[in-house]
């Protein structure tokens, strides 16, 4: 394949940030990697630099900036403290695509500053699409450029749709693997600990995505992606459970035809086709290998995951509300996974939370923004509270 894009890897040093670099890795004539941007892991920043030598290194964490300047100073690649830098990094060289992989609410600027600079969009940050999508979207259409999913079930639907018409789709099945405590059915809430939520049968992700799949927010979160990035309506998008994660959702047309995207549950897959889109190319080791036996689809029961409805309903409340929400999930997601609180208090402490939530139905980029901090202390005031009774 005879292309190279100059790229940036935003979260280079998170699961999909590590993935992605491992195809460009592979593939050297097709990227060229412009910059990288870390929080805290210093040593594979250090690492990522030493391999890549991109133009520009953005840390977030000042500890690890004042670290990483000390000892790895260089006159070629420009450090650079604070993602609020990024559009005067991308201002001084030429970028043909810039990957969001920057986790929850973090993502949410940069994606917006992406696509104002004219530079298509690999988006592995969900939240960003759940918050402001309406806003990203004509934002590309303003700026001529493209929002290309990294998520695999997002991912799936935008490679069905290739030649087909939106308006000829009756359905999108939406598989979900079940998560990590699809098969621990016997376990009791106050029994999970977080090593069960982290060992995921299907997929290797990230710790707070891990959780997210355990409590089937994540899917809420899809579903919602889904009626945003592709105008969908809800009632037309269903969850179905398919823990072998080999089927990576369908696509239903008034033909009665489905349409289904087979394929090794690996990101690497879908980060190339982001990276590599329009084109496809050489999946190197991704080969899917076909074993006897049948694969299982079974109805997603909601009655049994009130956090995936309580999503669903503030996520489609619109206006402020999905920012609101993404905000507390992933507050009280970090305290389970820090252990200041119980894994079923993620629900329990985000309902609380959301009941101070002051309604916006018609927010600005910068209302969204205000939403975000606002509910940080909300959750912090909730969770304190919380303490306070127990004690």
């Amino acid at each position: 394949m005879t292309f190279q894009k100059k790229i940036a890897v935003l979260g280079s040093t998170g699961s999909i940030g590590t993935q992605c670099l491992e195809i460009v890795e592979q593939h050297p004539e097709n990227f060229d990697v412009q910059i990288i941007s870390g929080n805290t892991n210093f040593q594979l920043l250090a690492e990522q630099y030493e391999k890549f030598k991109p133009s520009y290194i953005i840390i977030e964490n000042e500890d690890c900036f004042n670290e990483f300047k000390s000892q790895y100073f260089n006159y070629d690649t420009k450090l650079i403290l604070g993602l609020d830098q990024l559009k005067e990094c991308i201002s001084h060289i030429h970028l043909e695509l810039i990957v969001n992989a920057l986790p929850s609410v973090h993502g949410l600027i940069p994606s917006a500053v992406s696509l104002e600079s004219g530079i298509d969009l690999a988006l592995a940050n969900k939240e960003s699409m759940l918050i402001a999508g309406v806003y990203l979207k004509n934002l590309a259409l303003k700026y001529d450029s493209k929002i290309i999913p990294v998520d695999s079930e997002i991912s799936t639907i935008f490679q069905c749709l290739k030649g087909e018409h939106k308006g000829e789709v009756r359905k999108i099945w939406l598989t979900a693997s079940g998560g990590p405590l699809y098969s621990r059915k016997d376990l009791n809430l106050k029994e999970i600990r977080i090593e069960t939520i982290l060992n995921h049968p299907s997929w290797t992700m990230g710790q707070k995505i891990s959780v997210d799949s355990a409590t089937m927010v994540n899917k809420a979160f899809e579903v919602f992606e889904i009626h945003q990035f592709f105008d969908f309506s809800i009632e037309n998008i269903d969850v179905i459970i398919h823990p072998e994660s080999h089927v990576h959702s369908l696509v239903e047309f008034i033909d009665g035809n489905i349409k289904a995207l087979v394929g090794v549950p690996d990101m690497k897959v879908h980060i190339l086709h982001a990276l590599s889109h329009p084109h496809r190319m050489d999946g190197k080791n991704a080969d899917v290998h076909f074993k006897p036996g049948s694969w299982i689809f079974e109805l997603f029961k909601e009655g049994d995951h009130p956090h995936f409805t309580f999503a669903m309903d503030c996520l489609m409340k619109g206006g402020n509300f999905p920012a609101a929400f993404v905000m507390c999930n992933d507050f009280f997601v970090h305290a389970f996974l820090d252990n200041k609180i119980e894994f079923q208090n993620i629900y329990n402490l985000t309902k609380d939370s959301m009941k101070s939530v002051r309604y916006n139905e018609t927010p600005t980029f910068l209302e969204l923004e205000a939403t975000i901090l606002d509910m940080k202390q909300i959750c912090e005031k909730v969770m304190l509270k919380s303490f306070s009774t127990l004690a």
